[in-house]
């Protein structure tokens, strides 16, 4: 385990123990703060359902809004997981959803984009 700096350490004394924790912290983040957000979605996912489909259709409504057009970056698994305050199991299986429907394209190493709709693809043919 990483010892702070200035020799502060959990075992000597419970004031110095919430500054090795908030060091702890740093360490394992690589030095970046966490943002922990008040305005998260958690609180409006209705957990009588299984949340990552919320999420999923969450992601799906901002495809067909157009605020992810096509070929736009899909938020990561990380990003949406601090977003809607879930597990970040919770945003893959999403995330699995919505490429299983197409909605998406994963390209390893790059993230998730939005994939084009059939549709779509379909006018550009019948226009070549």
């Amino acid at each position: 385990m990483a010892v702070p700096p200035d020799g502060l350490h959990p075992s000597r004394g419970s004031s110095r123990y919430t500054a090795f924790a908030v060091y702890r912290i740093l360490v394992r983040s690589r030095g970046l703060p966490q943002s922990f957000s008040v305005n998260r979605m958690s609180s409006e996912l209705d957990r009588t359902r299984p949340v990552w489909r919320q999420v999923a259709a969450a992601i799906a409504t901002r495809i067909a809004d157009g605020e992810y057009p096509v070929g736009a970056r899909v938020p990561s698994v990380v990003e949406l997981s601090t977003e809607f305050g879930v597990a970040t199991s919770t945003a893959q299986k999403a995330l699995a959803h919505l490429k299983a429907e197409g909605l998406i394209r994963a390209e390893v190493g790059l993230g998730s984009f939005v994939a084009e709709r059939p549709a779509e693809r379909a006018n550009e043919v019948e226009a070549q």
